[in-house]
């Protein structure tokens, strides 16, 4: 039986649901720091990978409105993706180019362009579209 149907379902036993609602609290905790330990080494894996990172403007209020992205987008955390991507880029002399979401799909990669055989002028080269 789930930890919170056990709260739900106990007699008012004040300790047992002390007991219950402090396993639950540490159950919560260690989700969120195994999701914050994976995005920051995420992060740090791409900026000192690539020298230049184009970034897509998400439209997160829309598909928070869609109930079959939702929960997801929820748990993904973007903001806090972009917020450490781009101090730590800055931090490791990388790039971040900004795309919109309107013209993400439809247009030529936002890393490159099509002069100088695909390579901004001081590039080495080296790109990631997230």
């Amino acid at each position: 039986m789930l930890i919170a149907h056990k709260i739900a379902l106990a007699p008012n036993n004040a300790q047992a649901t002390y007991f219950a609602k402090a396993k639950i609290a540490r159950l919560h905790a260690r989700i969120s720091n195994v999701r914050n330990d994976a995005l920051h080494k995420l992060t740090t894996d791409l900026t000192r990978r690539f020298d230049t990172i184009g970034v897509e403007d998400l439209n997160v209020r829309g598909m928070m409105s869609n109930h079959h992205l939702a929960r997801s987008v929820a748990d993904m955390g973007f903001f806090e993706f972009r917020r450490q991507l781009e101090y730590k880029a800055a931090m490791a002399g990388s790039r971040i180019r900004p795309a919109s979401f309107r013209h993400s799909c439809t247009s030529r990669n936002p890393c490159s362009s099509e002069r100088n055989g695909g390579r901004q002028s001081g590039d080495s080269g080296k790109a990631l579209r997230v």
